[in-house]
């Protein structure tokens, strides 16, 4: 989402055209993997996009709430009990519903990706420079997942970018949205650098709406949004995360909400 607005900023203002103002527009951006068949919201990012700029707020996938059931369980299983069937659109309703019950502030719109358009945008993109922390190994059949990346400053190629993104180590999720809004931040960074003529951002425009699974944003609000950013540096987007206390409940890891920090952050970052 972040490229597509990204894109459609330089693009208003090779065409230059009145800029858009009106109030914040949040959206429930959802990154899907497979698992032995079953589509999972891996990433949940809320995006809240004015005139002032973006801001990324992460939702760790393990964050108990109440899903769909009235039961309380992880945040990231509510896109699958929506999904029954293999809908797509139900699993990005039952997710936007579910956060925004839980942020108490209003999401009108959902986005689903998954992880092929990741790897083709950033490949497009000629690759993102990123200074990976330590030794990353990880293999699981179940998803097909392999993680092989060494450490130290190197151009990660999409597969490889998508596989620091999703590199879960002993400290958890937590830790794993750090590295995702590292590479977020790293991201726009070549954007601003490769976005230069008419024809790469058409080329990225194709990829990024070729591979969005389902959504409810519809073309004219998002053209409005990019409209909206012009003459903000979208580089600068703030990134915050959600965080919470590790607990185990019947045999299961979840984290906690922690709702004084919880609020003071939606309070400074969403509640405009």
């Amino acid at each position: 989402l972040l490229l597509v607005l990204a894109a459609g900023t330089v693009y208003f203002w090779m065409q230059p055209q009145a800029p858009a103002a009106g109030v914040s527009t949040r959206i429930l951006l959802l990154g899907l993997d497979e698992v032995e068949g079953r589509s999972r919201s891996d990433t949940l990012i809320v995006a809240q996009v004015d005139d002032q700029g973006v801001v990324l707020l992460s939702v760790p996938r393990d964050l108990r709430v109440k899903l769909p059931d009235g039961q309380f369980g992880k945040v990231n299983a509510a896109f699958s009990m929506g999904a029954q069937g293999g809908d797509a659109h139900q699993g990005g309703e039952a997710a936007r519903r579910v956060v925004a019950d839980f942020l108490g502030v209003d999401i009108p719109y959902y986005l689903v990706v998954d992880f092929e358009g990741f790897r083709s945008v950033v490949d497009q993109l000629g690759g993102v420079e990123i200074e990976v922390e330590s030794a990353m190994d990880y293999d699981d059949e179940a998803q097909n997942l392999h993680i092989h990346l060494r450490p130290g400053l190197q151009t990660l190629d999409g597969q490889q970018a998508l596989d620091y993104a999703r590199f879960r180590d002993a400290a958890g999720d937590l830790r794993r949205i750090q590295r995702q809004q590292k590479l977020i931040k790293a991201i726009l960074q070549k954007q601003a650098q490769s976005l230069n003529t008419l024809d790469q951002i058409r080329a990225l425009l194709e990829i990024a709406f070729t591979q969005i699974r389902a959504t409810n944003l519809p073309l004219p609000d998002l053209v409005g949004l990019a409209r909206q950013l012009q003459g903000v540096d979208i580089g600068n987007t703030a990134t915050v995360s959600l965080d919470g206390q590790l607990t185990n409940i019947g045999g299961v890891s979840y984290l906690e909400p922690r709702i004084v920090r919880t609020t003071a952050l939606f309070d400074r970052w969403l509640r405009r």
